[in-house]
């Protein structure tokens, strides 16, 4: 079919931001119900991936350049597989020096993934309707995998949280097994992209 490699890596982006906004949105909590952080260490921890990853950004994108998009797409997303996982080992009572060393593991692949995959999405857009694909391109990276996303990580926590109290309300925190979740679903992404 026409425009073949650009769906499926949609397709592929759509099933791994499912899975990755099932963590992100509930990320915060994490880090201040299950691993007991405070929200001003969570927000200084946070802060540190975003501060790094806009500092490898270029040298990711002037790589995939040089090496090409799906190679250093895939390299990324099996990078964020292995986060997800040694993420979800993280115990509390870790230091916040050790919290933002493993929050920078978790956050950099998908900052680089960020940067990549955008650019392979415009290398496969099709002349002359790059502002048609661009706004098709968000219904798959954003709108959709945003409302699946962060309904399937309320299920997962519904179901298989930990009894807490939230904002003065009784509710669940996340459990580990959200970042599990998240790395199922990106090793379905690369499935796809290996594959196509």
């Amino acid at each position: 079919i026409r425009n073949k490699d650009l769906f499926l890596l949609l397709l592929a982006v759509l099933i791994w931001g499912c899975g990755w906004y099932a963590v992100i949105v509930y990320l915060t909590i994490y880090v201040m119900q299950y691993l007991g952080f405070t929200t001003t260490q969570a927000g200084i921890a946070g802060a540190v991936p975003m501060v790094i990853g806009m500092l490898v950004a270029l040298p990711i994108g002037a790589l995939s350049d040089k090496l090409g998009r799906k190679k250093i797409s895939i390299a990324l997303l099996i990078m964020m597989v292995f986060g997800a996982i040694i993420f979800s080992f993280v115990k509390p009572g870790v230091s916040l020096p050790v919290l933002m060393i493993f929050l920078t593991i978790l956050m950099l692949p998908l900052t680089g993934f960020g940067v990549c995959g955008n650019a392979w999405a415009k290398d496969l857009f099709p002349k002359g309707k790059t502002a048609q694909f661009a706004g098709l391109s968000l219904v798959f990276i954003v709108t959709v995998p945003m409302i699946i996303g962060s309904n399937l990580g309320s299920y997962v926590i519904a179901h298989y949280g930990t009894p807490a109290i939230i904002d003065g309300k009784a509710g669940f925190a996340p459990t580990p097994l959200l970042f599990w979740v998240a790395a199922v679903a990106v090793v379905l992404c690369v499935a796809i992209l290996w594959g196509g």
